[in-house]
């Protein structure tokens, strides 16, 4: 009976949102990105369709320049990842450039899978 009220637990955890100790799940947008330090971006090497990246608009080629109002070149690796990671249901916002122009996405972060 004990691992079956744990079993319920953790599912209820999941299903809310939250971790065993209250807290939020952490996750992400879903597209796997790469640093471009010398060029101070993030090019975005894929996006799986699933995604709530994908959802927004982002396609692989695209280059962040700023999360958050804050540009990639003066944010150090773990910095741009705490950005860009946060509790499920949030939301984040990128400036993009794409070809020769810039755009801003909100994209809400999601699970990981």
């Amino acid at each position: 009976m004990p691992r079956r009220r744990a079993a319920a637990f953790a599912l209820l955890a999941l299903v809310a949102g939250c971790d065993d100790l209250g807290g939020p799940w952490i996750g992400g947008i879903g597209a796997v990105m790469r640093l471009r330090g010398r060029q101070g971006v993030l090019v975005v090497t894929d996006v799986p369709p699933d995604t709530t990246a994908a959802a927004a608009g982002l396609r692989p080629g695209d280059r962040v320049t700023a999360i958050d109002g804050a540009r990639v070149a003066t944010l150090e690796p773990e910095q741009l990842l705490a950005r860009l990671r946060g509790p499920v249901g949030t939301k984040v916002s990128l400036t993009v450039e794409r070809g020769h122009t810039s755009r801003h996405l909100t994209i809400e972060r999601a699970p990981y899978r």
